[in-house]
């Protein structure tokens, strides 16, 4: 469960949360992790925009599901 991605204001727009999610998708795909969901009552513009999908609302839920093909990515995971 993500529970925010938090930058600094003077940080923002350096593309720091992007590098946040991208690592927590990489941490998923060592781990054999296929699925991440989240929790947000506002910016979920920016989920939006780094592929997480829309599952509720109020609070909106959100979804990462990892492609298939990059689940032999995984190392030591069976292709």
């Amino acid at each position: 469960m993500l529970d925010g991605v938090l930058v600094a204001a003077e940080h923002r727009w350096l593309g720091i949360g992007r590098r946040l999610l991208g690592a927590l998708a990489d941490e998923m795909r060592r781990a054999g992790v296929v699925e991440a969901r989240a929790v947000a009552e506002w910016g979920s513009g920016f989920l939006y925009a780094c592929g997480w999908e829309q599952e509720a609302s109020r609070p909106i839920a959100f979804r990462l599901a990892l492609p298939k093909d990059q689940l032999s990515a995984v190392p030591g995971r069976p292709r």
